[in-house]
């Protein structure tokens, strides 16, 4: 059914970590098969900004994380609560609100869902000026909680787990703003996928141990890894996805040409839950949509080196939650990769932990909340 007019919904995201942008993505796809008298207009925050500012940002993002993890960590910890020097730093991130208002005049949206915490941030701030009414819903795509992320203006926060939700109620959020839902995901993390089917589409066996490889293409992963897993003495089905670093993909594919495992290197792959359904292990970041995506498709994970702030965070729930296994160089990722490799039931017993932190509908349940505030809104107005 078509309609001549559809009311828009906003999604405001920033190519500050890829995260930020598959949950906006997952959103957007949502409201296109759920509510389609909805449009869905997603915006990357630092584009609007300046065009420029998209790159730049991203490159001082991944260098600072990646050469000065540690003051990274220092400014994320010092910022976690809400304090004199985190407003002030924070009332730098938010200066550009203006461009979001003159874009906010121009598409009239009945609903603004931030995916970032800036993006969140300029919100508030414009509702709190009165320049802008209408619901507010924010995102928030990590499992521990941070002063960027909570704004006195946000209508409704959509969290990873109830545990996340008990703390921000500790630091003042009301309950009833706060729905546990889990992270959105896009619509392929929500179906049943054959092990048997997918894994002969990629030429592999399905009784054979395969592992994946994620975020590598950031340069995250020490090379010593790669050269490292020749010293398996199982043969393995290895699956390494470089994104868009073609420099890395050649390289491993010369590294790799004459592996003893079944190797395959991929770049940009749009279908993560295929891959992740045929794999019996994830190594990757411990990034919070990643971390939520294997969740979804019961792919247990091994989480190497974490950065300073939300990888930490994220990491510590992998460890309490008993979804994963941890390593901190890659000596400690082989050690892991031979653990499971003689004895099985450690995966086997992940997956069941797994199954208690599933929300594969979180982005349908979004959209729920929502549809209420929007309704609510409409009827204050008229009121």
């Amino acid at each position: 059914m078509k309609f001549a007019y559809r009311e828009k919904v906003l999604l405001l995201s920033a190519s500050i970590g890829d995260g930020h942008n598959q949950v906006a993505r997952a959103m957007s796809e949502s409201i296109k098969d759920y509510l389609p008298r909805l449009e869905p207009v997603t915006v990357d925050l630092t584009t609007l900004i300046h065009p420029a500012f998209s790159k730049i940002s991203t490159f001082m993002y991944k260098q600072s994380i990646k050469k000065l993890p540690q003051l990274y960590g220092y400014l994320y910890r010092k910022t976690r609560i809400q304090s004199a020097f985190s407003t002030k730093l924070h009332s730098f991130f938010i200066m550009g609100s203006h461009s979001i208002l003159e874009l906010i005049q121009s598409i009239k949206p009945v609903a603004i869902i931030s995916t970032h915490p800036f993006a969140a941030g300029m919100i508030s701030k414009l509702k709190e000026e009165g320049a802008v009414g209408i619901p507010a819903i924010t995102i928030i795509t990590d499992y521990g909680d941070h002063s960027y992320w909570v704004h006195p203006c946000t209508d409704q926060y959509i969290v990873a787990t109830q545990q996340l939700k008990r703390k921000l109620i500790d630091i003042g959020i009301e309950a009833y703003k706060i729905q546990a839902t889990g992270i959105p995901l896009k619509r392929g993390f929500s179906k049943r996928v054959s092990k048997q089917g997918v894994s002969g589409k990629y030429g592999l066996s399905p009784h054979k141990f395969t592992l994946l490889v994620m975020g590598g293409g950031d340069g995250f992963f020490p090379k010593e890894a790669f050269q490292q897993l020749e010293t398996l003495s199982t043969p393995i089905q290895l699956m390494i996805v470089c994104g868009k670093n073609d420099k890395l993909k050649d390289s491993l594919q010369r590294a790799f040409a004459y592996s003893k495992h079944d190797v395959r290197i991929m770049g940009y792959m749009d279908n993560i839950h295929e891959l992740m359904a045929i794999s019996n292990l994830v190594m990757t970041k411990p990034g919070g949509v990643t971390m939520s995506e294997a969740i979804a498709m019961g792919a247990p994970l091994l989480v190497s080196s974490p950065l300073p702030g939300q990888e930490q965070d994220n990491s510590l729930f992998i460890e309490q939650s008993g979804i994963g296994l941890l390593a901190n160089n890659s000596t400690e990722i082989i050690d892991q990769l031979k653990k499971v490799l003689l004895n099985p039931q450690i995966l086997t017993t992940i997956q069941q932990n797994m199954i208690k932190h599933q929300t594969k509908f979180a982005a349908m349940d979004t959209i729920k909340v929502t549809v209420q505030l929007m309704k609510h809104a409409k009827t204050e107005k008229i009121g």
